[in-house]
């Protein structure tokens, strides 16, 4: 899962930008590290849990000064345990834990955001 924030302002002052685009960086830093803990808790608000091998491949990028994030998996079938699988007779209800993570905490972004201006 890729975030992307773009924070557009109105100041003509080159230091009120960048006080704001720092701010931003900040607040997304803090949005994706929710993100992620809320992500490697145990199912139904985080990953599905059997052996834990999912909850410990989730990691994050964030770059605070292009204001992007990644939130990830790297074990392999995290993609599938969020949209599901059918296929070759092989089916299992998708489980989402991304999906939820990212409706709790993007909303939060410019709450975070004024608290670092």
């Amino acid at each position: 899962m890729k975030i992307k924030m773009r924070v557009v302002s109105n100041f003509r002052g080159g230091a009120a930008k960048a006080k704001v685009k720092k701010a931003g960086g900040k607040a997304l830093l803090k949005v994706v590290t929710k993100m992620a803990e809320q992500a490697k808790t145990p199912w139904p608000t985080g990953t599905p849990y059997l052996t834990g091998n999912n909850a410990r491949s989730l990691d994050f990028d964030c770059d605070q000064a292009n204001l992007r994030a990644s939130l990830f998996s790297t074990s392999g079938y995290g993609g599938y345990l969020e949209v599901g699988y059918d296929r070759g007779g092989r089916h299992f209800d998708p489980r989402p834990y991304m999906k939820p993570a990212l409706d709790r905490y993007l909303p939060k972004f410019g709450e975070y955001m004024r608290g670092y201006l």
